[in-house]
């Protein structure tokens, strides 16, 4: 029987949660799953959720939203005979890593692994008939039976392949399960060319659309040629320029966090500042962010909080406070905008004897960030340094109070309460932790963690 589609996709922060516990998830952390997986030699799938279903969504929309397929018998069973499962709700600490490295945007999302860890097949959307979730199950399968697959070419590259055309294939492999491949790879694959292939326009492309590391063997091979890279930012659309720059940027830092190499780190930031040329001003506070966030990402107290304090208090606290309110202003009108533009968009095809099937899903696109939110997220950064320095604290809790007067919201009532606190203004740290319980209340908004804050700024135990 044909089958129609009624998609629902939607752009704001809204998505499918609630899915039968017929399937077995486990309860162990996701190391400890994919331990066991590789002991028992059994796949595993994994779940990633999203934030629970706004209130705001239509009572119709709701009831599709929360039915699925997955329920279904053929599914559970399926599932709980073949695979190792495991949940990852949004944002949790599992669910944030998967997002990070599997570039997750949609959910809910469904990953198939290999029983070494290794993604064989994704999809997303929460499809309403159980043959879908049947038909990613048999997708596995055939993928992992083949030689097309990250586990395949996982081994061939351990075992020391390294011929130019297999490793073009790897690379464009993970492209395609969008997983960003090890830098390792990606200098293999540069390594593998003859000095020549550089005059290749498409293989520039090619590597710098795989965001290479600064500095790195690939990141050099691939800008050995200036003409061909001021070609590459002269023709390609503006759009993909900033994602190739982004990319390296971001990979670059991430690294450096996560092998705390801050020489690494000062490459990144200077690649970023140099996408300013036009806008050396703009260029130094770039430069200056992405340090920021690398002493922060590195637990480099020492250097994260005296770069802070210069930071925020130059490019936030010197904006006059009326000035300050219309940019807030200014980014609300934009954010709504961007709301409106994004609410279900449904095509009903129904046609008499079909079956008609509904997908329901979020595209995740991350929030733009705010004047508030930076100032917000610092002083709570601050905070969670563990401090003592008065000045400091009192520097941070005089950008929170700022967000505060500027766009009342719980968390932003909250980081005040907990800096007010540390400088002992109890009366002020209770006030201010009421005034978030009062507005999460009339949010309808869970308000335990906040009432466990006052409890324990009465008790003095926070």
């Amino acid at each position: 029987m044909k089958k129609n589609i009624i998609a629902f996709i939607f752009t704001i922060l809204i998505c499918h949660s609630a899915f039968s516990q017929q399937i077995n998830f486990e309860q162990d952390s996701l190391e400890a799953v994919l331990v066991k997986a590789k002991q028992l030699g059994k796949p595993v799938f994994i779940l990633v959720s999203g934030p629970a279903i706004s209130k705001d969504v239509p009572k119709q929309m709701r009831e599709q939203m929360t039915g699925s397929g997955m329920d279904h018998p053929d599914v559970t069973a399926a599932y709980n005979s073949q695979f190792i499962n495991f949940k990852a709700p949004y944002r949790s600490t599992a669910g944030l890593r998967l997002s990070t490295r599997y570039n997750i945007r949609a959910f809910p999302t469904f990953l198939y692994l290999s029983p070494e860890g290794i993604l064989i097949h994704r999809n997303h959307g929460n499809y309403s008939t159980p043959k879908r979730y049947i038909d990613d199950v048999k997708a596995f399968q055939d993928k992992l039976n083949s030689t097309h697959n990250l586990a395949y070419f996982s081994k061939e590259f351990e075992k020391g392949r390294r011929d130019a055309d297999f490793l073009r294939q790897y690379l464009q492999l993970h492209k395609e399960m969008g997983v960003e491949p090890a830098p390792e790879l990606l200098d293999a694959y540069t390594g593998s060319l003859s000095e020549a292939g550089i005059a290749s326009f498409s293989e520039v492309i090619f590597i710098h659309e795989f965001g290479p590391l600064v500095g790195s063997q690939a990141f050099q091979y691939a800008r050995q040629d200036q003409r061909l890279v001021d070609s590459l930012y002269r023709t390609l659309p503006y759009a993909k320029r900033v994602e190739i720059n982004n990319k390296i940027i971001v990979n670059t830092m991430r690294t450096a966090i996560e092998t705390k190499d801050k020489g690494m780190a000062e490459r990144g930031a200077g690649f970023a500042r140099s996408t300013w040329n036009n806008d050396r001003p703009r260029g130094q506070r770039v430069y200056l962010s992405n340090m920021l966030s690398f002493f922060r990402g590195t637990k480099d107290t020492a250097n994260y909080i005296p770069s802070a304090l210069g930071y925020y208090n130059r490019y936030f606290m010197a904006i006059p406070q009326d000035s300050a309110a219309k940019i807030v202003a200014n980014e609300k009108r934009m954010q709504q905008a961007q709301t409106a533009a994004g609410p279900a968009m449904t095509e009903n095809m129904k046609q008499a004897g079909q079956q008609t099937e509904t997908i329901v899903m979020t595209r995740f696109e991350p929030a733009p960030s705010s004047y508030t939110m930076e100032l917000n997220n610092a002083a709570y950064h601050i905070y969670q340094t563990g401090t003592t320095s008065k000045l400091t604290l009192r520097t941070a809790a005089d950008w929170s109070k700022r967000t505060v007067e500027l766009d009342p919201t719980v968390a932003y009532f909250h980081t005040y309460a907990v800096l007010l606190y540390k400088l002992e203004n109890f009366k002020g740290a209770e006030e201010n932790i009421k005034s978030a319980i009062k507005l999460a209340k009339q949010h309808n908004a869970s308000t335990d963690w906040l009432q466990e804050t006052l409890r324990k700024i009465k008790s003095r135990d926070l």
